[in-house]
């Protein structure tokens, strides 16, 4: 009797789908790194091919540039940053509230984000 297939939502991931994910994670993390010390333009390929332990020519089945992988990079750090700017915003509101928490009125204004400039130039 044959079985259905489970929707890909439910299926656990094959060997290869879960060796390509860590591989995808280690080049966006090593780039991240060489990125961040080197900037962009001063970072190859091989540079990252080699510090993620990955053939030059396997980084094209990721990415067609090092630009789309920057790119990629970039998300991931704004996206990071909007997550951690969240958590700041929301624990404001209980741990440092301006009103009373009891009212609409004062959750409302306890939504708030403070801003620190801590370098002024």
């Amino acid at each position: 009797m044959p079985t259905a297939s489970l929707p890909d939502a439910r299926r656990a991931p094959s060997r290869t789908e879960v060796r390509q994910r860590q591989t995808r994670i280690r080049l966006r993390e090593v780039a991240h790194d060489l990125i961040t010390s080197q900037g962009v333009a001063a970072t190859t390929i091989q540079q990252i091919t080699d510090a993620a332990d990955i053939g030059f020519g396997t980084f094209y089945n990721y990415y067609p540039t090092k630009e789309a992988l920057a790119g990629e990079v970039l998300d991931c750090l704004i996206h990071n940053i909007g997550l951690r700017n969240d958590l700041v915003t929301e624990a404001l509101g209980e741990t440092d509230p301006v009103a009373s928490n009891r009212t609409e009125e004062g959750r409302r204004r306890n939504r708030r984000v403070e801003v620190v400039i801590l370098n002024p130039r």
